[in-house]
């Protein structure tokens, strides 16, 4: 078929306007890496949970947000269904964004501020006025404390708990909302306030509670100021189709709660609406999520790594976990980690330490957990199992490099269930392993149900007894070798008697150690590598 002239114009037009977008979306895909060096950080994603993108200034792509990200000036951060985000700007406001939420990061009246496109966050500013722009092109200017705003279905709603707020419309202001007081406008753009009646005590605001893995449902305890008569409890930040809970002469109750963001009120009414009529409370949120499991792959417990010289590296990995955005790295001399050697808090799934020096080792990576409920502080997940491994010279027939004692990755606790209920084992430290008499050392056995307390002995390869604790728990921390007994590789003799209410022995775990003296490491020494995840 021969084309004709109009034909040929029209595809190479075509063409020419395809090879175009072409180049702009590779441009924009890479437009990031291009300008980053000229553009300025003006604050960071300090959390995320569940699915939140952001679109960089003039970009057509929505990009998947990590924690820690950095946010510039024009940004746009958007949040799905069920998740949340946080984001804090260096002038000390921080907002966290309701799930369904799209903002933009703007510069408005000389400062930077957020345009509020649709959804709702909770404030807290402690640094200068932060400026608020909603879809209506209305101004709400936040002072120093904490609030709520909300923009859905042609509707707003401004409530502030802490400080106080303006709003102004056409550059003149229509409205101030002091503290414990709640500003609505409704569809056909009527504005009307009311006092709160009901303060809400806890959860805090935006706090998490974190649920083990093997269970269903999270116990919550909720509690208030004032009398109210209901509890309204709903997963929707409109507070639609609320669980109603009475809660008349009550100051607290307790709900066990699935997964998933929630939002609660006190009021008078079984139902939640702004009226001068109906008492009700500011809204509160807070979000239940599992703890993750964090699966090891390397070093496996008691691993014992043979190298020779001072540049001594050991390499950590872990699988990459779904819904983990940071991991809390901790590496001890000690089980009970107490004092750590080295830690940090990363999003990589692996990293290489250098330069330790001799010694056993204890380590373990959990999910870093957001700021609890009910503390405010950010935690690492202290259900995560711990690793250990010992760094020591070659012997006689070992090569340099060599890696012996390797098992499959088993934690203390899994080998500590292994462990006859009825007798006193040692467990820890593991047998024919040397000690280091620079650090201190703990000892840790399988716990007897028929015992008392225990007797726990230890003596030089003289047979004299250097000490002798008496202990009701299965462990004795820090313990640290005498210096007298301690010159040049000894041994010790470890007797663990469990005994019952009369003094009478139950059963007994001997165990002799070779110890070694060695200098103790510093943070300071240790050489970092940090690898991307897989």
């Amino acid at each position: 078929m021969k084309l004709s002239k109009n034909d040929i114009i029209f595809t190479g037009i075509s063409l020419v306007v395809i090879i175009t977008l072409i180049f702009l979306l590779y441009d924009n895909i890479n437009y990031r890496q291009r300008s980053s060096a000229d553009a300025q950080a003006i604050g960071t994603v300090t959390y995320k949970h569940h699915r939140v993108k952001r679109k960089f200034m003039d970009r057509f792509i929505w990009e998947k947000v990590t924690p820690l990200t950095p946010v510039y000036l024009f940004d746009s951060v958007m949040t799905f269904k069920e998740s949340d985000a946080i984001i804090r700007l260096a002038s000390g406001a921080q907002i966290a964004l309701d799930p369904e939420t799209l903002v933009e990061i703007d510069f408005i009246d000389d400062k930077i501020g957020f345009n509020l496109e649709h959804g709702g966050f909770q404030s807290q500013n402690s640094g200068t006025e932060l400026t608020i722009r909603t879809g209506d092109n209305t101004k709400i200017i936040l002072g120093k404390g904490e609030s709520r705003i909300s923009q859905r279905n042609g509707e707003m709603m401004i409530a502030v708990q802490k400080g106080k707020a303006s709003v102004i419309r056409n550059n003149q202001k229509i409205q101030t909302v002091d503290q414990n007081e709640v500003l609505t406008k409704n569809k056909e753009g009527g504005w009307s306030s009311q006092k709160f009646s009901y303060s809400l005590k806890s959860p805090g605001n935006n706090g998490v509670h974190y649920l083990p893995e093997d269970q269903g449902k999270k116990e919550v305890r909720f509690s208030w100021t004032g009398n109210p008569r209901y509890l309204l409890l709903s997963s929707n930040p409109s507070m639609k189709s609320p669980n109603v809970h009475t809660v008349e002469n009550q100051s607290q109750i307790s709900l066990n709660l699935p997964p998933g963001v929630w939002y609660w009120i006190t009021s008078s009414e079984k139902f939640y609406k702004i009226d001068p009529k109906i008492q009700i409370s500011p809204i509160g949120s807070f979000i239940i999520k599992k703890e993750k499991k964090i699966e090891v792959f390397q070093p496996a417990n008691n691993t014992v790594f043979v190298q020779s010289g001072k540049g001594k590296k050991v390499s950590f990995s872990w699988k990459n976990t779904d819904d983990v955005e940071l991991y809390h790295f901790v590496l001890s001399r000690n089980p009970d980690f107490s004092h750590p050697v080295y830690q940090t808090d990363t999003s990589n799934t692996s990293l290489l330490l250098s330069d330790l020096p001799d010694g056993r080792y204890y380590w373990r990576a959990s999910e870093k957990k957001r700021h609890s409920a009910t503390s405010g502080k950010d935690t690492a997940s202290k259900s995560s199992h711990s690793y250990s491994f010992i760094l020591r010279k070659p012997e006689p027939g070992e090569k340099d490099g060599q890696i012996i004692n390797e098992s499959p990755v088993e934690s203390e606790k899994e080998e500590e269930d292994k462990g006859e209920k009825n007798k006193v084992e040692l467990l820890y430290p593991p047998k024919e392993e040397p000690l280091f008499s620079a650090e201190s050392i703990s000892f840790r056995w399988v716990k007897n149900p028929k015992a008392a307390f225990y007797s726990v002995t230890i003596k030089n390869d003289r047979g004299k007894t250097i000490k002798n604790i008496k202990t009701r728990n299965n462990f004795i921390n820090n313990y640290r070798i005498p210096e007298s007994s301690s010159a040049g590789n000894e041994k010790i003799m470890v007797v663990i008697e469990a005994k019952d209410k009369t003094g009478k022995t139950i059963s007994t775990s001997r165990r002799q150690y070779t110890i070694l003296t060695l200098q103790p490491p510093s943070e300071k020494s240790i050489t970092v590598s940090l690898r991307k995840p897989e």
